[in-house]
């Protein structure tokens, strides 16, 4: 009866303690995004992994892999698909953190020669709005 006792003890400490279920991340790390414009942003990507769409104020964060990335996202008032002009680095083991601010650089991924500040993004690249943007080449890029 000890022997029984002692092998289900056995084989329901290594059912409970297996680690078959639970999906470890190499190399994690924390990324945090903060929405400090005034504009609502949605399909918030960082070298790959997505965050919540955010209303201004906002925080969001993920456990990431390291590396360098643009932040990719569109605008929630016209959809358009636009990224960050800074390429943000993330480092292992660290709470690495962007913030979005009215004046954060953006570039329409449709028209990749335009920069604009986040806050004219909806008429970024525009040319009847042309004032609010900015051409690379007129930066002599």
């Amino acid at each position: 009866m000890r022997k029984f006792l002692s092998l289900v003890l056995c084989l329901f400490s290594l059912q409970f303690f297996s680690c078959s279920e639970v999906e470890a991340i190499p190399e994690a790390t924390k990324f945090i995004i903060q929405n400090n414009s005034s504009v609502v942003l949605a399909e918030v990507k960082w070298n790959g992994t997505e965050f919540d769409d955010m209303l201004p104020g906002e925080i969001s964060e993920q456990l990431v892999r390291d590396g360098i990335s643009a932040v990719f996202f569109k605008l929630h008032a016209n959809g358009k698909a636009y990224r960050t002009q800074a390429q943000v680095k993330g480092e292992k083991f660290k709470d690495n953190k962007f913030s979005f601010v009215d004046g954060t650089i953006v570039i329409p991924i449709d028209n990749i020669t335009f920069q604009c500040p986040l806050s004219a993004a909806l008429t970024c690249g525009d040319p009847s709005s042309s004032s609010n943007a900015q051409s690379s080449s007129s930066r002599g890029n």
